[in-house]
């Protein structure tokens, strides 16, 4: 779970008041009549972060009887800004119900392709980049091991599943992952890739204690249009962000039209 959201909800039952007297048997911290109860944290996983939640549960909570106590509730500023966040609240709920659908990003491999061919002059690479598999072993010689099964013609995918299963030198696998020259795991493995075309099987490349064998997936240069596989993501995030921006405008459209909406003209002042 994401610790920034977790603060937040914890901030806002605070705030709001999530935690109200229950039976005993539920409760799993309480302070004079606050309680946080089990339900609100059977989500949590793993423990520590159960333990985190409860920690900071107990000093928000602390925090919020004291400024109870000491005459805060009933400030006006205080209660107009807990106006405005349930406002943004309710908000944030309504568009997710109408406008920021879950399954948005279900989109066909048709539709991402089509809008790739329409726009490719607009994903140019910035830089060399890379997409890679790769298997990293712990000695030197099962990397050449599983090197030469791989030019004997055995198919990458199946043999990587053998040597799962049989292997106990592995260290890592990875699949088709994007590499830049400053995020590949050592500058000697982008050399040998930048060496490499497309489809190649490199030789071991040591990397730090361990040797890496490397599979050079797709390759592009800087200022090459970027295949759509580099950029398959973005092309999702672009339709995604375009859908959800015209749900919004014609919701906020069907809005007006149900809700009598006046607004007056005058002259702001110092405006021009």
């Amino acid at each position: 779970m994401n610790l920034v959201r977790m603060m937040l909800g914890i901030s806002a039952c605070v705030l709001i008041g999530c935690s109200r007297k229950q039976p005993p048997a539920e409760y799993v911290a309480k302070i004079d009549g606050e309680m946080l109860i089990q339900k609100q944290i059977e989500t949590l996983h793993p423990e520590y972060e159960r333990r985190s939640y409860i920690n900071a549960w107990v000093n928000e909570t602390l925090l919020f009887l004291e400024a109870q106590k000491n005459g805060l509730g009933d400030d006006e500023r205080i209660r107009e800004q807990l106006q405005a966040f349930r406002r943004q609240l309710l908000i944030q709920r309504l568009l997710e119900n109408e406008v920021y659908l879950p399954n948005d990003t279900a989109m066909n491999e048709d539709t991402l392709r089509s809008y790739f061919n329409t726009h490719r002059k607009e994903f140019l690479a910035a830089v060399d980049q890379v997409i890679l598999s790769g298997i990293v072993f712990r000695l030197r010689d099962e990397a050449n091991k599983f090197r030469n099964k791989i030019l004997r013609g055995n198919a990458w995918e199946t043999q990587i599943e053998i040597s799962k299963n049989r292997n106990t030198e592995i260290v890592q696998i990875f699949e088709k992952s994007f590499f830049t020259k400053q995020t590949i795991p050592s500058q000697e493995m982008w050399n040998v890739v930048l060496s490499l075309r497309s489809g190649a099987i490199s030789f071991p490349i040591a990397t730090g204690q361990t040797f890496a064998i490397v599979r050079v997936d797709a390759m592009q240069r800087k200022g090459e249009v970027s295949p759509f596989n580099f950029v398959r993501d973005e092309i999702r995030q672009r339709l995604v962000i375009a859908m959800r921006k015209q749900r919004y405008e014609e919701f906020l459209h069907q809005l007006k039209n149900k809700y009598s909406v006046d607004v007056q003209t005058f002259d702001i002042p110092g405006g021009k």
